[in-house]
């Protein structure tokens, strides 16, 4: 069996199985296929990828699994190596098959990784392992190590309702951090290490966050609240952020959000297409732009205005492979294209070669720049070929790996990386750069307990040959307190001794002091006795409930307060936006000074005026940075501008001196006005530090630290290897006077500088390193995190702890859509079957390296990774809003539930006086003309009835020595009459939520149909068993009727002789044999015509009450009406699937009618001429109560035993050894189906199982209160 999935292209993937149903092959729409195999259980054994061979090559990935009565039960991973050899791992399960302990080879070959996971008694994660080493090599067995071996372990505190109460982390047995969780009502306080914020998290009664209060102050005397609102389907409408800016969002009927009011930015409207695709940003200074996308939802082009608007990037697919993405293009005013195009793709999908091209508008800067990339077996990057740039030749990099397919080095015209030793954890250990003779090595130092970097040691081969040792302190939380560099003895500042930077938080984590110290970091924050040391300072700032910075005062180093320099900062008011920077003053002993910033109304800064210097920015209407132009010296202005690529980033940029500069990822070209060019290329080396090439010849290798700013160089040419320092503030400005020459652009966090302007561009957003802040409002904000709710804060104001190098910027307005169409383009194409743990260190060390061989890459690497975050934290979100949904769908399900058995009981209370008369009547007539009950064809005759020699006894009259206990008896007598009474009501009184409006037609067995108002009891209708597939003809044994207020749902589907479903899906085809019935005729497959739409875009609808059960094959479930969606697909009686196109909900006066149906308990009914699965109304639940049912039981002369039945509810089985043999053991029926009471049988154990050939029976009362056979 080979089905075929068929998306809207036409692009199809076939799915082979083998006779079990398993899944052996999947080939794509261009005929790559990824095989697999089992053993004869059913179970994973190997993967060959796609671009590997089952018949002549390993496979990609090898699973083994051992059971054992004597141990635990293994998993075996083995992992194709680009050697050959196999990297193997163990998963060791517990009895229960949950993961009790991992092992991986330690890189190196020698020892293993072991992690481990302990549970308690009610199946709590009480204690985990972090990884540790072992000496000994992975094996199939568990290894038991003391707590005094771990390095690194968590224990959970649980109290007695099972709540969580504290987190404690130990080193080596001794507890290190604890994290502690107290519960008081809706309010939860969760205590975490000392450097974290203590915080209290406010609940409604639906369990979702209304408030969140950070405490300030250590003693919690004061705190700052965020406050969250909802609507009633759930979704966020409301945010107020400590400081008083109220973020508000709505949403339209399908829960698509249609607009988004920030306090600074505006409000950003939003419009969708039928598919659910974003389709039109309107940002709040009025720009429109309109994204159209293809049949397959990926993006084709963004426009100005409208879909037939301005193109400003375009998309392209297909070309290179069905499924694949091809070229983005970006288009300036005047219609020039700049293309990024892949040109082909290797046998597993990778680029084998891309080509930039950039048009000739931009002079000698203009040409075609083609990379060629080769890979490894496995996929590591083999080598690059980068292109000729202006006066630099093309250049290959080559990349070696080790056993463990780590990188350990690169070279190309030099060599650039030589070699890298890496921990047992896959750490860097050593780097070296450089050849023989001129060496530059880089040591890393790792703390045990946290893995963070203790300490970095930068050593050259020529002497003196120490350039510096670094080393970093953290509190509890993981915040940078100090970071301490001391240089060597033959460097230029070698003689000033060691450089020892401190920092201080508040409670929120953000830095109030920075200072440098003439020894360690005193622990009550700086003095005029502590602060010195090279290249002093010593800032202190404030901020606001918002996070903005109000103050920032310039101590002067040696304590003179007389010199210190104190900035204020003011925000809204003329500016706007509570969060727009609006002024800054600036005092000190030389006068004061005032800056000011203006603002459009999406939130850019648009002025900056410092002193007597006004520059004006300009926005284009995606929200890049344009141009900035201020006054020149002597007349005129000068101008700097940007353009951009087709991800959002810069492209290039045209200074105020007429230069030109084109940024190719790791190369830049700058062509002078004069026409003189110069190219300086990067190479990013495994550890962080960073070569750069220039045409000239010159080659140095930057040093960065823990957060990629690079504050060192080391010139790899000269005589020497001379050394070069920049050293900067926390927030990325200069510290002391800046090197007259630096290699390179990069700046702070790695960050584009440009002198021109004084800015830093990090990702897309420019950054202001003299304010601290971000230019313009970024759009991707974690409302859970009030310290990302600022939009022009950088990094929660805590630099040294932070880093924020793309500014967490994706251009909402085209990149999102596009990025993750695109990715997910190439996933689809891929279809990677396993993926292979033991190479996720290599595999992203392998990205690195080929992003920073291509800077772009390293963008779309890294924003990839910040979207994939941005999507967990939202589908998080989302699944927290589907808990509370559920449960308020749980709460008002439940109080719909108590309204329904009111009105039941009081139904029931009228049917029974009913009843009774009808009783009566029938009694009457009986003694009239007594008849034999009828009993249906298909139903087998009653079994004997209770002994004949049991009624005169039961008949007789008590005698006056009876009487108390004859009394008793009468009276559980008549209160089993009534129960009996109330059992032939409950059959009337079935639910009746379940149903259908009249008119609505039902399949009848022999393919006639008939509205559900006339069938009668006796018809047989086409009833299908959904679970084993098989359909037959089963007789109506019950029809029901409901009136009153209902909750209806008209479901409309797609109709005709197959599914629409996706155009071009595998369906059936509809047919009837001799006698009309439908039958399954088998696959065909239903193309989409020219026009794109499907071959039958007929629609049917039928309408159902909220709580009427349809069959969902995909999900191999019953789904409520009322949770029906648009594109889910019901089941017909020809075997196709109808796709639903929309669902609608009201409520109205109405009569209703249901069925119950014999056996499979399923019928059809038709939506327009298309034919639906649904269920019947199985009258479930006991008619009788527990407490009832049990004094029946005893009336009947039965005992409690202690064995229980099978089946939903369980109820206790009871003995009469005086009974007859069929019925001497009953229990209580908790289904009631067809009325019955109870459950008999010969045996306990014919009550035991859900088999109902074992037992006799179901059982209802007669009118003496006996035992009467209903049904088997």
């Amino acid at each position: 069996m080979s089905p075929v999935d068929t998306d809207p292209l036409g692009h199809t993937e076939t799915t082979e199985f083998d006779h079990r149903g398993l899944p052996t092959a999947e080939i794509d729409a261009n005929g790559k296929r990824v095989d697999m195999r089992y053993d004869p259980l059913g179970r994973l054994l190997k993967v060959w990828d796609i671009d590997r061979n089952q018949a002549t090559q390993s496979a990609s990935a090898e699973y083994d699994y051992t059971i054992r009565r004597d141990g635990p039960t293994i998993v075996t991973n083995r992992t194709l190596k680009d050697d050959g050899s196999y990297a193997t791992s163990y998963e060791i399960l517990d009895g229960l098959l949950r993961t009790r302990q991992t092992q991986d080879a330690a890189v190196g070959g020698e020892g293993r990784i072991v992690s481990d996971t302990f549970y308690d008694s009610v199946g709590r994660t009480y204690k985990s392992n972090d990884g540790y080493f072992n000496d000994q090599n992975v094996a199939p067995s568990l290894l038991t190590v003391g707590d005094n071996v771990v390095p690194s372990q968590t224990r959970v505190v649980f109290d007695g309702l099972g709540e969580e109460t504290a987190e404690v982390t130990y080193h080596y047995g001794a507890e290190k951090l604890r994290s502690t969780t107290v519960k008081d009502g809706d309010a939860v306080t969760v205590t975490p290490p000392e450097g974290e914020t203590v915080t209290t998290t406010y609940q409604d009664t639906d369990g979702r966050d209304t408030k969140l209060r950070e405490y300030t102050k250590a003693d919690r005397s004061a705190w700052h609240d965020t406050t969250y609102g909802y609507d009633d389907q759930d979704q966020l409408t409301k945010v107020t952020e400590p400081g008083g800016g109220e973020h508000t969002f709505t949403y339209d009927a399908r829960g698509r959000q249609t607009s988004a009011t920030d306090p600074d930015g505006g409000t950003t409207r939003f419009e969708y297409d039928r598919g659910d695709n974003l389709t039109v940003v309107v940002d709040a200074r009025g720009n429109k732009l309109v994204t159209t996308f293809d049949k397959a939802g990926r993006p084709t082009s963004l426009r100005e205005d409208s879909a037939s608007g301005p193109k400003r990037v375009e998309w392209t697919y297909d070309s290179l492979g069905k499924g694949l993405p091809v070229a983005s293009i970006r288009y300036d005013k005047d219609g020039n294209a700049y293309r990024d195009e892949v040109t082909a793709y290797d046998a597993n999908y990778r680029p084998r070669t891309t080509r930039t091209t950039i048009p000739g508008t931009a002079g000698k800067a203009a040409g075609e720049y083609t990379y060629t990339y080769a890979y490894t077996s496995t996929g590591n990057l083999s080598w690059v070929e980068l292109p000729k740039v202006g006066p630099m030749a093309k250049e290959r990099l080559v990349f070696r790996y080790n056993g463990d397919d780590l990188p350990i080095s690169i070279s190309g015209a030099a060599n650039y990386v030589t070699d890298v030793t890496y921990s047992k954890y896959g750490e860097i250990l050593r780097s070296e750069a450089g050849p023989a003779g001129k060496k530059l090595s880089s040591t890393y130092f790792y703390n045990d307990f946290t893995r963070r970097t203790d300490r970095v040691v930068h050593d050259r081969s020529v002497q003196p040959g120490r350039i510096d040792d670094t080393a970093y302190s953290y509190d509890e939380a993981g915040n940078v307190t100090g970071i301490s560099r001391t240089p060597g003895p033959g460097m230029p500042d070698g003689q000033t001794g060691t450089d020892t930077q401190c920092f201080a938080y508040d409670q929120l984590r953000r830095m109030t002091s920075a200072w440098t110290a003439k020894e360690k970091c005193a622990a009550d924050g700086p003095s005029k006795e502590t602060v010195g040391g090279p290249e002093a300072y010593w800032q202190s700032y404030e901020f606001d409930a918002s996070g903005n910075r109000t103050k920032l005062v310039e101590h002067d180093p040696a304590g003179n307060a007389a010199k210190d320099i104190t900035r204020t900062y003011s925000y809204g008011g003329d500016a706007g936006g509570p969060n727009r920077l609006r002024e800054i003053t600036s005092t000190g002993a030389d006068g004061a000074t005032r800056s000011t910033f203006g603002y459009d109304k999406a939130g850019n800064t648009t002025t900056r005026q410092n002193g007597g210097t006004t520059q004006s920015l300009a926005w284009d209407v995606e929200g890049n940075l344009e141009s900035v132009t201020e006054p020149r010296e002597g007349g005129g202005e000068k101008k700097t501008s940007y353009f951009y690529d087709a991800s959002g980033e810069r492209l290039l940029r045209t200074g105020a001196d007429g230069a030109t500069t084109l940024y190719l990822g790791e190369t830049e070209l700058t062509v002078k006005a004069d026409g003189t060019e110069s190219v300086q290329r990067s190479y990013a080396h495994p550890d962080g530090a960073t070569t750069v090439r220039s045409s000239d010849g010159g080659r140095e290798v930057l040093l960065a630290d823990h957060h990629g700013s690079t504050q060192t160089s080391v010139d790899m040419t000269e005589v020497g290897m001379p050394v070069t320092r920049r050293l900067l503030t926390p927030f990325g400005e200069d510290r002391g006077a800046a090197p007259s020459t630096w290699p390179g652009y990069r700046g702070f966090v790695g960050g584009t500088r440009d002198q021109d302007t004084g800015l830093t561009q990090l990702g897309a957003r420019p950054y202001d390193p003299a304010t601290g802040r971000f230019l313009s409002v970024d759009p991707l904000v974690d409302y859970e995190q009030p310290a990302t709710i600022n939009p022009y804060a950088y990094s929660n104001n805590a630099p040294a702890t932070f880093s924020d190098p793309e500014g967490l910027f994706f251009p909402i307005l085209i990149g999102i859509a596009a990025r993750i169409a695109i990715q997910a383009a190439i996933r689809a194409a891929a279809r990677r079957a396993a993926q292979m743990a033991a190479r996720k260190a290599a595999e992203a060390l392998r990205k690195r390296l080929l992003a920073e061989a291509r800077k772009r890459a390293i963008a779309a690497a890294r924003k990839k990774a910040a979207a994939k975050a941005k999507r967990e934290a939202a589908r998080k979100a989302a699944a927290a809003k589907r808990a509370a949904a559920k449960r308020a769908a749980q709460r008002a399900a439940a109080k719909r539930a108590a309204a329904r058995q009111a009105a039941a009981r009081a139904k029931q209370r009228a049917q029974r006086a009913a009843a009774k008369r009808a009783q009566a009547a029938r009694a009457a007539a009986r003694k009239a003309k007594p008849k034999p009950r009828p009993q249906p064809k298909s139903q087998p005759k009653p079994r004997p009835k209770p002994s004949q020699k049991a009624k005169p006894a039961q008949q007789k009259k008590a005698s006056p020595k009876q009487s108390v206990g004859s009394k008793a008896r009468e009276e559980i007598k008549s209160e089993a009459r009534g129960q009996a009474e109330d059992a032939a009501t409950e059959q009337i009184g079935c639910r009746t939520t379940n149903s259908f409006v009249p008119g609505t037609l039902v399949v009848m067995a022999d393919g006639t149909r008939k509205p559900i108002e006339n069938v009668k009891l006796g018809d047989k209708v086409l009833a299908t068993d959904p679970k084993t597939g098989e359909t037959t003809a089963q007789p109506v044994v019950s029809t029901i009727l409901g009136e009153g207020a209902k909750n209806l749902v008209k479901v409309t589907v797609r109709t005709g002789d197959a599914s629409p479903g996706n155009f071009g899906d595998a369906v059936r085809a509809s047919g009837r044999d001799g006698g009309g019935v439908p039958v399954d005729t088998g696959l065909l497959q239903l193309q989409p015509t020219n026009d794109g739409t499907g071959a039958d875009t007929a629609t049917g609808t039928v309408v159902a009450t909220d709580g009427h059960p349809f069959w969902i094959p995909s999900l191999g479930e019953w789904v409520d009406a009322s949770e029906l969606e648009p594109g889910q697909r019901l089941q017909s009686s020809a075997g196709s699937w109808l796709q639903i196109t929309a669902v609608q909900t009201w409520t109205q006066n109405a009569a209703v009618h249901n069925l119950t149906i014999a056996d499979t308990h399923t019928y059809y009914v038709l939506a327009g001429e298309a034919s639906a699965l649904v269920h019947n109304s199985n009258c479930e639940g006991p008619i009788l109560t527990k407490a009832q049912s049990n004094q029946v039981l005893e009336y009947l002369g039965y005992k409690e035993t202690k064995e229980k039945s099978a089946g939903r509810g369980a109820a206790k089985i009871w003995v009469n050894k005086k009974a007859p043999a069929s019925e001497r053991y009953a229990t209580q029926d908790m289904t009631g189906h067809g009325g019955g009471l109870f459950k008999a049988g010969p045996s306990a154990e014919s009550l035991k199982t859900t088999r109902s050939t074992l037992r006799s029976g179901s059982y209802d009362l007669d009118k003496f209160g006996r035992m009467k056979w209903l049904r088997p």
